[in-house]
């Protein structure tokens, strides 16, 4: 399945962290046995919608379960950093 190119969002490569995102998932995908010899189970958490996740975990080949949390629940009861960018969290 192809992957569709969107456009970043103005300002997107200024903002800290939000480049990572993808190099961060292939890293921990290239690293899973080691994570799983120590019982670690990688995941990953976006406020992505779960289509757009899917289709990044396929064609990626990414091992981790991606869980989307458009809703915002997980940054709530665990307080993930998030960031504002376009009247968006992301």
């Amino acid at each position: 399945m192809a992957v569709t190119e969107k456009s970043l969002p103005t300002g997107w490569d200024s903002i800290p962290g939000a480049r990572g995102c993808t190099p961060q998932n292939i890293t921990i995908n290239e690293h899973v046995d080691d994570l799983l010899q120590y019982n670690a189970i990688p995941i990953g958490i976006s406020t992505q919608p779960i289509e757009e996740l899917s289709r990044l975990s396929e064609s990626r080949l990414l091992s981790q379960t991606l869980f989307s949390d458009g809703n915002l629940k997980f940054k709530e009861n665990i307080d993930i950093p998030t960031f504002q960018i376009e009247d968006r969290t992301v």
